[in-house]
């Protein structure tokens, strides 16, 4: 059996070879079906609040250099330059222009559409759009000829689109010796054109050049991104913010070339504030390449706060260069793990250190099962700040120290305790062959690491340590105020009674009337509104149809008055057996309605209708209640905050009640609507069409389901209906007949 450390090392320790927690859907939220590891799930930051807090907000988004926005604005610039001149064919000539320039920059299928002067590409799915025209490919002799019709500074840029490198810069080159009134558009592109052309070029040789080679082709890219700016300054227009461009490839070549990290953070953090968009993401590339770096340029990274902080940001959001595609060579899972701890002792040692590093040190400690340097690191931080609580309260309780652990979490929960949060997302739980191959989730905090974005967690985990400790109603409470709703489900379908449910429905849980209602947008659904349904259905489905009434929401309590009313009628022997049949009857219909909202409960039984001859109800025993109190291997799920002797008796008491003799009717209302009509059947005379209609009819409804449950209704049809056609079609094809009738309210009496 694995020990409490064990545990704790397996969902810590090994979180660093994860995916992307903030990537890809959550599962359903439960932290009671995933056991110890809501307790031990290491965490992630949210990278998105954590940049924002270190480096500000992001200026107003620019259009930099985009490559689509250039082609369509180098049309524009033409069209307007033939429009100008007068040129006769200039329709014909744009035409071309479109197609030649679509082929480099379009995929194949694409359409380009011209709208108030202005060209658009469109996505090759856009096939209606007034004016489209469908990218083609044009014949080489026709290029030519078009290309020998334009204006030499357009001739010049469109034959560097589809030539080599050298070509393409000399082409350029002979641009920008134009006489500046020819080129006065073109011009910055060019110069911006020759720059990146020669960018590419070292980008690609680079690992073949000595160090002197390296540097004299460095400084010869740079005073060519470095004339961009000087040609705006001159007057000639920068229309695709081609400085900014520059400035950030400036950036690229100090920071990924020439590894002076600090120069290229520096530029990137200017762009970033700009509003340059691809900024951020340079600078995130940055801090993983840093990370790589476990034992090369360490003195030079952490001599600079701003780089320090930038490998802390990638530390706590536990992302590896591997994650992002940039290391060449396959990484294995150990030397990750390697680099991450190597990072986290060089950064932990490091003197005068802000709250904001420290406290993602401590987080980053934590994942890595590193407790002693956790607990360290979290006397260095403010005592107040809740991300340092809530790593107390994990560390107390690898320590087996529960109730302190429960203290340090109630004094976060208790302030706002009365508030409704936004739901927990949990994701998936992987486990394959042995721990060394078990991959573990983080808890992904979606927001600062606040009091507001850890408020659900904090209650999330005090309410898992409120049931184990028998207090159902203050963890049922939490559950349904943080959003887990299956949680909450569990504990009030499964653990309390129906009265214990009502009292604190009707203690904490009142109605709210529509008009006082206010939408939070961060739940997915109304917790009042849920814990009253769940009792009203429980309610009901127990027979106490008056009492249910007030507790389902307002456009159902009608169909409960409706169904009370017939099933008083149906029940009452002193009613004509008629009478009575048409009751049952009615009430049959009204669940076939609504039953499913009436009669649902949360757990119970599956179907399965995937396997042929297996067609089943079967359970899952992976999800709750089950999971919860019977372990799926020999290790229970649940050490840490084990369920209560009580609360296990309760589950077991609702388990035989509901999966080892289930009614199936709580699951799937066509039992019930089946079960009524049978009883309003079985009070009909003998060989009467209305009986054998009511019977064909809730036949249909389970036959194909469930055939063995259909055979009791059958039985009677071809019994104490044979006379009947469809008993007697019944009785010989010992089977109903294929007769699909639609459900008719009068079959038994007209509507009274």
């Amino acid at each position: 059996m694995k020990s409490l450390a064990t545990k704790f090392f397996v969902a810590a320790a090994l979180g660093v070879v994860l995916l992307w927690a903030c990537t890809g859907p959550s599962m359903e939220n439960s932290v009671l079906e995933v056991g110890d590891l809501a307790l031990t799930r290491p965490f992630e930051t949210c990278y998105r609040a954590d940049f924002e807090e270190a480096y500000g907000v992001p200026g107003k988004p620019l259009i930099i250099a985009e490559e689509h926005f250039v082609a369509e604005k180098v049309l524009e610039l033409l069209n307007q330059e033939l429009t100008a001149k007068a040129v006769a064919n200039r329709r014909e000539l744009m035409e071309q222009a479109v197609h030649y320039v679509g082929a480099k920059v379009a995929p194949e299928g694409s359409f380009l559409v011209l709208r108030n002067g202005k060209y658009h590409f469109l996505d090759h799915e856009v096939r209606d759009a007034p004016g489209a025209i469908l990218i083609k490919s044009l014949d080489e002799k026709a290029v030519g000829r078009w290309l020998r019709q334009l204006p030499d500074a357009y001739r010049f840029y469109f034959r560097s689109l589809f030539a080599s490198r050298e070509d393409a810069v000399q082409l350029c080159e002979a641009l920008l010796a134009l006489p500046p009134d020819e080129r006065r558009n073109l011009t910055v592109l060019a110069a911006y054109r020759i720059a990146r052309l020669q960018l590419l070029q070292l980008d690609r040789e680079q690992d073949e050049l000595t160090e002197d080679e390296l540097l004299a082709q460095l400084v010869l890219v740079r005073k060519n991104l470095e004339q961009v700016a000087v040609l705006i300054k001159e007057g000639y227009p920068d229309w695709a913010n081609f400085a900014k461009a520059s400035e950030g490839w400036l950036a690229y070549t100090y920071g990924f070339i020439e590894a002076d990290f600090a120069k290229a953070l520096q530029l990137y953090l200017k762009l970033y504030r700009e509003g340059d968009a691809t900024a951020k993401d340079s600078i995130t590339f940055l801090g993983v390449k840093l990370m790589s770096f476990a034992n090369d340029y360490t003195s030079e990274i952490l001599s600079d706060k701003h780089l320090t902080r930038l490998v802390i940001l990638q530390m706590a959001r536990g992302i590896t260069a591997v994650d992002f595609g940039m290391d060449e060579e396959l990484v294995s899972p150990e030397l990750q793990r390697s680099r991450f701890k190597t990072w986290i002792k060089l950064l932990a040692s490091q003197p005068n250190l802000e709250p904001f590093d420290r406290i993602r040190i401590a987080l980053a400690e934590y994942r890595e099962g590193l407790w002693e340097e956790c607990a360290k690191t979290l006397k260095q931080c403010p005592a107040d700040d809740p991300m340092v609580k809530l790593l107390q309260a994990r560390l107390l309780l690898r320590e087996g120290k529960r109730l302190d652990a429960m203290k340090v979490l109630q004094e976060q929960v208790q302030p706002k305790q009365q508030e409704v949060l936004k739901e927990l997302h949990y994701q998936a739980l992987m486990e394959e062959g042995s721990t060394d191959d078990v991959y573990v989730f983080p808890y992904y905090f979606d927001g600062p690491l606040d009091q507001v974005t850890l408020l659900p967690k904090f209650r999330s985990e005090y309410a898992n340590l409120l049931l184990s400790q028998g207090q159902y109603e203050e963890a049922l409470n939490l559950f349904l105020r943080t959003g887990l709703w299956r949680d909450a489900y569990y504990i009030g379908e499964c653990v309390l009674t129906i009265d214990e449910l009502e009292k604190l429905v009707k203690r904490d849980w009142p109605e709210i009337k529509k008009a006082n209602k206010t939408d939070d947008v961060c739940l997915e659904k109304d917790a009042t509104t849920e814990i009253r349904f769940l009792l009203a259905r429980r309610l009901f489905r127990a027979g106490l149809w008056q009492k249910s009434e007030a507790y389902f929401p307002e456009e159902l309590r009608h169909v409960v008055a409706e169904y009370r009313g017939y099933i008083f009628q149906a029940i009452n022997e002193k009613n004509p057996p008629k009478l009575r049949a048409d009751a049952y009857w009615r009430a049959a219909l009204t669940i076939s309605r609504e039953g499913e909202n009436l009669l649902f409960c949360n757990f119970g039984l599956s179907w399965s209708s995937t396997f042929g001859d297996n067609e089943r109800w079967y359970e899952v025993p992976s999800t709750l209640p089950r999971i919860r109190i019977q372990p799926i291997e020999e290790d229970p799920e649940s050490l840490i905050a084990p369920p209560s002797a009580d609360e296990v008796k309760r589950v077991q008491d609702w388990m035989t009640k509901n999966l080892d003799q289930p009614t199936r009717a709580h699951r799937d209302a066509r039992y019930e609507v089946a079960r009524l009509g049978v009883l309003a059947a079985e009070l009909l005379p003998t060989d009467d069409e209305a009986g054998a209609k009511i019977l064909q009819y809730c036949g249909n409804l389970i036959k194909y389901r469930e055939p063995k449950a259909a055979q009791p209704i059958y039985r009677l049809l071809a019994t104490k209906f044979k006379g009947t056609s469809l008993g007697q079609r019944a009785r010989k094809l010992h089977w109903f007949a294929a007769d699909r009738l639609e459900a008719n309210p009068d079959w038994v009496q007209k509507e009274r």
